[in-house]
C-alpha cells in the first residue's frame, strides 16, 4: 500500500469487529497465523490492517453456504392433507 498509512487495529477492536472474544483472536494468532503481534513488549496486541486484509484473501473458503435460497427452500414445501 504506497502513498497510505496503515491503521493500528487494537485486540480489543479486533474481537468486536469479529464477534469474537479476546482469547479466541489470540488462539487464531496461536494456530492459524493470524498476523496479532505488539508494537513494544507491554504495548496491546494489535494487527496492522494491510496485514489483516492480506491474512484474510489466503484464508481458503469452506464448504456450502449454510443457508439455503429460499427458491429451493419453497420447493420442499407441502401443503398439510387437510388444505389439499
Amino acid at each position: 500500500m504506497t502513498g497510505t498509512i496503515d491503521r493500528w487495529i487494537q485486540l480489543g477492536e479486533l474481537a468486536k469487529s469479529f464477534g469474537l472474544s479476546e482469547d479466541s483472536i489470540k488462539r487464531l494468532a496461536k494456530n492459524n497465523g493470524f498476523p496479532l503481534r505488539r508494537l513494544t513488549p507491554y504495548a496491546t496486541p494489535g494487527v496492522l490492517e494491510s496485514e489483516l486484509v492480506r491474512w484474510l484473501k489466503a484464508q481458503p473458503l469452506v464448504g456450502k453456504p449454510v443457508r439455503t435460497s429460499r427458491i429451493s427452500r419453497s420447493r420442499k414445501f407441502s401443503l398439510p392433507k387437510h388444505r389439499r
